[in-house]
């Protein structure tokens, strides 16, 4: 899962997450990426709003104090709000909302002899955990998110800052495919995980 986070100070750790302090950093990094959670200070409020037309992914606002206008005017494009106080209650947000974007029972994905756990990142084949890259973890984890869906090589390039080109998809691909995953490949259409 992508994380973005618009705040003045990078307050969550232990994320795999990008983190801006600036409008102009924002609209250059957020707007050429693509993220499946957007978290912001509420201050940007209308930074958030101004690229709302062009984002379908999760929209969290973070706010000193989380009253009833500041919730209210929040939730008119945002999913959640919290204050700063209830950061804790962020964690819990993210490993649902990363189920649900997995469109996964659990945070396991199951493909023969081969088990991902999306929480922790790690594969594992016959209960021995195998060594992914940040590209492959990225490309796998796109193909699970979109299991039902061709992913095209520039969806899948401009969706991960860890591959660097085309070319190097069908490298990963390979890899993947060597370590026991099915995925399938159709001209003009991309390549698909088959279940």
């Amino acid at each position: 899962m992508r994380i973005f986070l618009f705040d003045y100070t990078p307050r969550l750790e232990g994320l795999n997450i990008t983190f801006v302090n600036n409008s102009y950093e924002f609209y250059e990094l957020f707007l050429n990426q693509q993220y499946d959670v957007l978290i912001a200070n509420f201050d940007f409020f209308n930074e958030v709003k101004e690229i709302i037309t062009v984002y379908n992914g999760y929209i969290i606002f973070l706010s000193k104090i989380c009253d009833e206008l500041i919730y209210k005017k929040a939730l008119e494009i945002a999913d959640f709000c919290y204050s700063y106080d209830e950061v804790f209650k962020l964690k819990y947000r993210l490993e649902y909302l990363k189920r649900k974007i997995y469109n996964m029972q659990g945070s396991i994905f199951k493909h023969k002899e081969l088990l991902y756990n999306c929480n922790l990142n790690r594969l594992y084949k016959k209960n021995q955990e195998l060594d992914l890259t940040k590209a492959q973890q990225e490309v796998l984890e796109l193909l699970i998110k979109n299991r039902n869906n061709y992913l095209n090589s520039e969806y899948i390039v401009n969706a991960s800052p860890f591959i660097g080109s085309k070319n190097s998809i069908k490298v990963i691909i390979s890899s993947l495919r060597k370590l026991g995953f099915d995925i399938i490949s159709k001209q003009n259409l991309g390549y698909k995980l088959k279940e």
